[in-house]
């Protein structure tokens, strides 16, 4: 039984970091490239997919094995997800207002 709950959770986590990595690619896309490039801006299932492609083509990070036991390390991979967001729409904000 707790194998299943670990992988739901892990489906899960999969699924809020493509959202939040797609989201930030979406508005950061449209602050910088769209507009000084004249290209469309994206959508955010576009995003997504651009996201899954850059995924596919870039090395993963592997983890040590031992570390799966407890599960901490699905959510220290969204937490950080999520602040690697923040931070990169906050400076990209920053950034924006100097353009």
């Amino acid at each position: 039984m707790r194998t299943r709950t670990y992988y739901a959770f892990a489906l899960v986590a999969i699924t809020v970091e493509l959202i939040v990595n797609g989201y930030t690619l979406a508005v950061l896309w449209s602050w910088f490239v769209a507009t000084k490039f004249g290209l469309p801006v994206l959508s955010i299932p576009e995003a997504l997919g651009l996201v899954v492609v850059v995924s596919y083509l870039t090395t993963w990070k592997t983890r040590d094995t031992k570390d799966d036991e407890d599960g901490l390390w699905i959510v220290f991979a969204v937490l950080m997800t999520l602040v690697k967001a923040g931070t990169c729409l906050g400076l990209g904000w920053v950034i924006l207002q100097f353009t």
